[in-house]
């Protein structure tokens, strides 16, 4: 009697360990993935996309940033620490050179370093229409820094990592 007891014990511990892992409980990796997600979601746009869309999204991409945030590139024009509501203009800027939008993000490798920070590194591939009729297709290589403020992670470094080619 006692040996059946351990085993129905057992059982319904392993239940609720396997319902607890598929219900979506978000391990901190996947929260910063979701943040990604997010970001390429926000910053894509169709060519039918209305102006007021255009700013909602902007306003939501800035959401997605800390309160400074540094962007670390090649390219003199954005190069610099931004506080949120200029990352919102400097998006809206983006959005309205382009027609349509695609930013993807690609072989994300993420690293906790304590419980409020994250290194992660990525591809991103940004594609478009300039509303001057060229198409763009950027691939490029970036490390950045988010932040766990309030329970969510936040963008608050880009770093442009150069690829050398061969």
């Amino acid at each position: 009697m006692v040996k059946k007891k351990y085993v129905v014990i057992t059982a319904i511990v392993l239940a609720v360990i396997v319902l607890v892992s598929i219900s979506g409980i978000d391990t901190e990796e996947h929260k910063i993935k979701k943040q990604f997600d997010k970001f390429s979601e926000l910053a894509a746009k169709k060519p039918s996309e209305s102006t007021f869309v255009m700013a909602r999204k902007a306003k939501d991409i800035a959401k997605l940033f800390d309160r400074q945030c540094i962007l670390n590139t090649r390219f003199e024009e954005i190069l610099g620490q931004y506080s949120s509501q200029e990352i919102q203009a400097l998006a809206m800027r983006v959005r309205l050179m382009f027609s349509a939008l695609s930013l993807k993000f690609h072989d994300i490798g993420i690293s906790i370093a304590g419980e409020h920070r994250a290194d992660v590194t990525f591809t991103a591939k940004l594609s478009g229409s300039l509303k001057s009729g060229e198409h763009l297709s950027e691939v490029h290589e970036f490390r950045c820094v988010l932040n766990n403020v309030d329970d969510s992670w936040v963008f608050s470094k880009f770093e442009l990592v150069e690829v050398f080619e061969k």
